[in-house]
């Protein structure tokens, strides 16, 4: 009986051990709220900077693409190796949208949204290019959307432009198939979904019945608000616009495709890989 006494008092004895605070020192402290862990962290992000720089914490500068044939497509450049195939016809151009930016702090990510008007009346290698001829048998829409995210991690600060890039492409079936990019959109975020200032903008080339709702918005404006306000009233943001119909033809004006991707995921990703920041997969 006194022996299982004594085990029994010494197993007490090793467990109020066990459960006993430890005096380690740790990174968070013990019983701190989520709160005080998001403000450690600030603190630790803002460490050294002037106040100048915390004020550019959600700033980035915005170089947008232009539009146009000449400033949108390209042929993917050829590797060297065996070769099994000869081909004779014209080479193929990939629809390539490129984007410059410079952020004055370091950035955990930075997620550049894309969105894309593609105009049928441009395709080369397909016959509903003349998408108003009554005698197709389907009308198709005048213009496809795409749209896709890139998220790029670690984004150094005190770039330039000269230093940063953003990018996505489509592969040459969809310049033939649905034509080359007349409206490009670019909205850039932080790492908390948040549009940075200066991080909106719009190009457009559209001369016809929607043009109005495709305003032309140059990336960086200084009046943020304006900015701001424009990008919620954006084309893609607009329900009437996206499922309205062509009165002439009975076709929607715009279809909504996939297949617009960052160029790391493509033979693009091997064209000057210094200038793109590691892409989250």
């Amino acid at each position: 009986m006194k022996q299982l006494i004594t085990i029994l008092t010494v197993a007490a004895v090793a467990a109020s051990a066990y459960a006993a605070p430890t005096t380690k020192k740790s990174g968070v402290k013990r019983g701190s709220t989520r709160a005080e862990s998001m403000q450690q962290a600030e603190e630790e992000e803002t460490a050294g900077m002037s106040a100048r720089e915390k004020q550019q914490r959600n700033w980035v500068k915005l170089t947008m693409p232009r539009t146009g044939r000449a400033s949108t497509t390209a042929v993917a450049p050829s590797l060297p190796g065996a070769v099994f195939m000869t081909v004779n016809q014209k080479e193929r151009r990939w629809i390539l949208l490129e984007a410059k930016y410079e952020n004055a702090v370091r950035q955990e990510a930075i997620t550049f949204t894309w969105h894309v008007l593609l105009d049928m009346e441009k395709a080369d290698k397909d016959v509903r290019n003349n998408w108003k001829d009554p005698n197709l048998p389907t009308r198709p829409s005048k213009y496809s959307y795409l749209t896709t995210s890139v998220t790029y991690v670690n984004v150094p600060g005190r770039n330039t432009m000269s230093e940063h890039g953003a990018s996505v492409c489509l592969p040459p079936s969809y310049l033939e198939c649905y034509g080359e990019p007349v409206v490009i959109g670019i909205e850039v975020t932080n790492k908390d979904g948040e549009i940075m200032e200066g991080g909106y903008g719009v190009v457009s080339t559209i001369k016809d019945k929607i043009d109005e709702f495709v305003p032309i918005v140059p990336g960086t404006a200084k009046d943020f608000e304006k900015q701001e306000k424009a990008r919620k009233n954006a084309f893609w943001r607009d329900t009437k616009l996206m499922d309205s119909d062509n009165k002439d033809t009975g076709a929607k004006w715009i279809t909504v495709r996939q297949g617009l991707q960052d160029r790391s995921k493509t033979i693009w990703g091997l064209v000057n890989p210094n200038y793109f920041e590691l892409v989250t997969q």
